[in-house]
């Protein structure tokens, strides 16, 4: 008997010594698990700040563009100046844009005038006066968009 004891004490022994490896490998897993979910929150966090400058960003592009669809709906803004081509005009009264930080400003420039383009079917007896329209839009924490425009009105010659 004394054989038997002798075999299985070093075995009790070396179990004894492993059971602090699952706490050990509890700590570890919970580690893995906690780097897990910080590079979630991170990457979340870059994401809503993404998303945050895109809406900036596309509220000052569709003010700008707002403000070009306002120039080519008022006919006041394509009447070729007294003071020549390079006159610029800010548009006629205020842009009215339903919210409240976002704005948009812009001018009409009056290049000069010449022949109708190329392909509108116009003949000899029409020029065209050229204008470019120049606008800026302007989001929520001052994100900004800037687009411009050319474009021909055709009128009679001489008018």
């Amino acid at each position: 008997m004394n054989r038997l004891k002798s075999y299985t004490m070093p075995g009790l022994v070396r179990l004894s010594e492993e059971r602090g490896v699952a706490l050990v490998m509890t700590m570890v897993i919970l580690l893995m698990l906690t780097f897990i979910g910080l590079a979630t929150i991170s990457t979340s966090s870059t994401e809503l700040s993404l998303s945050a400058n895109y809406r900036r960003s596309r509220e000052a592009f569709h003010a700008a563009s707002g403000a070009i669809e306002y120039a080519l709906r008022d006919n006041r803004n394509f009447v070729a100046p007294a003071g020549g081509p390079g006159t610029t005009t800010p548009f006629p009264g205020d842009i009215n844009l339903t919210f409240f930080p976002i704005t948009a400003t812009g001018s009409v420039t009056f290049l000069g005038n010449g022949p109708p383009p190329v392909g509108s079917g116009m003949g000899t007896d029409m020029e065209s006066d050229f204008f470019a329209i120049d606008t800026t839009g302007t989001g929520s924490l001052n994100s900004t968009n800037q687009q411009e425009l050319a474009m021909a009105k055709i009128v009679p010659t001489g008018g």
